[in-house]
């Protein structure tokens, strides 16, 4: 099995029973299902039993603590202000999240919640259990799945022609993930689809440029992780290249054709009656994937430049 996500034996067997290691171990009993997914919560996200009964040596996991200071509970992001802690076990508190005494074999640890799948079959896994099995998730894969162009070539984007980043993110089941791009550092607005559109016009005429893209699952099972868990990020150099381009004109009876090459892209097409100063010129069009533009014979005569924004 050189490739697998969670090693996993089911005995053939009706015992009742599992276990959860390295490999996550089931038998074939009616409450398998159940018993599997308790114990993957070990084999996954390295829970804690959380019930107190004599089974092996306690030890601290994402959800059991000997911890009473309510600053230093690692789940006290959690807690509602006010709640008791340690929190008395008593229906008042049953669908809170406190610091519930019991835990890890020895009643010398507490739990997170009053009951959880690591508790018991046939219920939820608690908040903190959950974002334990969240945060994993984050440890072995990655938001974005792929992404163009490729991210160690310099990419040299030349005047205002449109140049194309896009990244394929994961699609969790209930909500979505948050795009932000940047170009040199700088939060780029509105840019929060999954493709990004720049033009060398729009980066610096100097030096290495950054366009960059981060991913971020804003899911509410995560209230406190490691700095970048929940975001994934990816930098593209580029740099910017002036190329001048230079139009031609054709004239016959009927019409004037002016045209230029793709690499006028951002340009202004300007017209002027006379060259007596740069107020004399007027702006005609913007260009973008436009390579000429057919007018009618100029009379008096006319003059057309491109024009830099």
């Amino acid at each position: 099995m050189p490739e697998y996500d969670i090693a996993a034996v089911v005995v053939n067997d009706t015992q009742y029973g599992g276990s959860g290691g390295s490999i996550l171990v089931s038998s074939i009993n009616s409450q398998s299902p159940e018993i599997a997914t308790h114990e993957m919560g070990h084999t996954f996200a390295n829970l804690g039993d959380e019930y107190s009964d004599a089974g092996s040596t306690p030890s601290e996991k994402p959800n059991t603590t000997t911890e009473t200071n309510l600053a230093s509970i690692k789940w006290n992001v959690w807690i509602p202000p006010g709640t008791p802690v340690p929190t008395p076990d008593i229906a008042a508190y049953f669908s809170t999240v406190g610091l519930f005494r019991g835990a890890a074999y020895s009643t010398n640890y507490f739990r997170p919640k009053h009951d959880c799948k690591m508790r018991a079959l046939g219920v939820p896994f608690c908040e903190v259990c959950s974002e334990a099995l969240a945060k994993t998730i984050y440890t072995k894969i990655g938001m974005i799945e792929t992404f163009l162009p490729a991210t160690n070539n310099l990419i040299q984007l030349t005047n205002g022609v449109a140049n194309t980043f896009s990244v394929t993110n994961l699609v969790p089941s209930t909500h979505s993930l948050q795009v932000q791009w940047f170009t040199n550092n700088v939060t780029v607005a509105g840019a929060t689809s999954a493709v990004f559109t720049v033009s060398g016009f729009a980066l610096s005429a100097t030096g290495t440029n950054l366009v960059r893209v981060e991913v971020t699952d804003p899911t509410s099972l995560v209230r406190s992780a490691p700095t970048n868990m929940m975001k994934n990020s990816l930098t593209w150099q580029s740099s910017f290249v002036l190329a001048v381009p230079r139009i031609s004109i054709s004239n016959a009876p009927a019409q004037t054709t002016i045209s230029w090459p793709g690499t006028a892209a951002g340009f202004y097409l300007e017209q002027a009656g006379n060259l007596s100063g740069p107020s004399a010129w007027t702006p005609l069009m913007l260009i973008s994937n436009q390579t000429g533009l057919a007018i009618l014979p100029a009379n008096p005569q006319s003059f057309y430049r491109l024009h830099k924004p």
